[in-house]
Parts: C-alpha cells; sequence; structure tokens
C-alpha cells in the first residue's frame, strides 16, 4: 500500500474459463489435470485477453510460459469416434460443451485514490478494474467469478476489512471488479 504514489500492489491468481465451439478435442481424460494444455497448444487458440484498466500502463492478461492451462471434460457428454477413415480409435470432445480453463499469477500495481480528508478514522476502498481487451468485448462477456482471499489481513496501517468481486461498467464497457476495503488501525 503506497499512499502517496496512490497505488496498492497486489499479487494474486487469475483463472479464466471459456468455451471454444471452433474447437474440438481429442481423449480427454476425466481428470481435467491429465489434459494441460503445452505451450504450443496454447498458441494454437484464441485466448481472451483482460486489460487491468486501472493500471499505469494497461497490463493486460498474458499467455506464456508462466501460464497454465488444461481443459475440463464434461462428465455428462461422453466423445464421439471419428469416422472411419482414421484406423484409431479417437474420442472426440466437441469444445461448445467442454470448457478450457487457464491460470496465471500476476503482480500488478494498481491505481487507488486514497481520500484522506477522514485521516485517521478513514477508510480505503481500492479497485481492481478488468474489462475484455480490443473490440473483442462485443461477442463475450466477461462475468464474476469466484473470489477467495488468501493473504494477510493486518498491515503496517491497515487491515482488510471486506472483499468483493463484481460486474461493472468501466470505461463505456461491462466488466468486472474487484473491491477491496481497507480500514486504518487506531
Amino acid at each position: 500500500i503506497q499512499e502517496v504514489q496512490q497505488r496498492l500492489a497486489l499479487k494474486f491468481d487469475l483463472e479464466e474459463k471459456w468455451l471454444d465451439s471452433r474447437l474440438q478435442f481429442y481423449n480427454l481424460k476425466p481428470d481435467q489435470e491429465m489434459n494441460t494444455l503445452v505451450y504450443e497448444e496454447k498458441n494454437m487458440i484464441w485466448i481472451p485477453r483482460i486489460l487491468f484498466s486501472n493500471t499505469k500502463n494497461d497490463l493486460t492478461s498474458e499467455r506464456d510460459e508462466k501460464s497454465f492451462a488444461k481443459v475440463v471434460r464434461n462428465m455428462n457428454f461422453n466423445g464421439s469416434l471419428i469416422g472411419p477413415e482414421v484406423s484409431e480409435d479417437i474420442l472426440v470432445y466437441e469444445g461448445r460443451l467442454n470448457e478450457i480453463k487457464i491460470n496465471r499469477v500476476y503482480e500488478v500495481e494498481f491505481i487507488c485514490t486514497y481520500d484522506m480528508i477522514y485521516y485517521p478514522f478513514d477508510i480505503q476502498t481500492c479497485t481492481l478494474d478488468m474489462v475484455i481487451h480490443g473490440n473483442t468485448a462485443k461477442f463475450i462477456n466477461l462475468l464474476p467469478g469466484m473470489l477467495k482471499y488468501t493473504g494477510g489481513s493486518d498491515f503496517a496501517q491497515y487491515y482488510v476489512m471486506d472483499y468483493d468481486i463484481y460486474n461493472s461498467k468501466i470505461k463505456d464497457k461491462m466488466g468486472v471488479k474487484v473491491s477491496l476495503r481497507l480500514g486504518r488501525r487506531l
């Protein structure tokens, strides 16, 4: 927490999940850990890019060696065999029914305007503002998922009072905000 610089530095694990009807997956296993995509496979598919809009340089989510992608097999649907022209038994799973999931840990400094008018009895609310990057937002919706806070609750000057995740309009686009309320130790 840097009040003078108007910054809040956070380390977080962002998980994105989506369906892509253009894809087919072969021989998916029931255990999603066995359906991990290697780096070359990650580069072959479309991955939604998320813009962290309240950062100094408008940082975005990344597809790199630090990101971990896998396919989650839908257990309600079985795969279908490829036609007789193929000599192997290959089960095909449709992308519209089987979710792609990608995780990556980020360390980002967010801009947070600290209101010091009630100092030392102030309560600060900082947000992480996320929207879909580029014109892709016309075709997909960014929805809030599960928020799990695992960090400490007490800091030098503040403590974490509350946190939440919700849909919000951000720079004329629908996006997701994560709010963090900080109370000052008296």
